[in-house]
C-alpha cells in the first residue's frame, strides 16, 4: 500500500512540476512578445538603436522559454 501512495505522490510531483514548467516558458513567450511590440514602436518613432537591443533581448528570451520547454521534466520518467 505505501508503494502506491509513494508512485501517486511522485506522479503529482513530477505532474505540477511540468505544468509550472511549461507555465513559465508560456509566460517568457508573452514577455517577449510585449518588447517585441514595444522594439516596433522604437523603430517607428526613430529609435532604431533601441529597437535593435529589445528585440536582441526579446529572441534570447524566446530561446530561454523553447530551452525550458524542451527541458522539462516528463512525468512518465518515473
Amino acid at each position: 500500500m505505501s508503494y502506491i501512495k509513494l508512485g501517486a505522490i511522485a506522479l503529482s510531483l513530477f505532474t505540477v512540476t511540468a505544468f509550472v514548467w511549461a507555465s513559465e516558458s508560456d509566460e517568457l513567450r508573452e514577455r517577449a512578445r510585449a518588447m517585441q511590440r514595444e522594439a516596433a514602436e522604437l523603430a517607428e518613432r526613430g529609435h532604431g538603436k533601441e529597437a535593435e537591443n529589445l528585440e536582441r533581448k526579446a529572441l534570447a528570451m524566446v530561446e530561454e522559454a523553447e530551452h525550458l520547454e524542451h527541458h522539462r521534466p516528463e512525468p512518465s520518467g518515473c
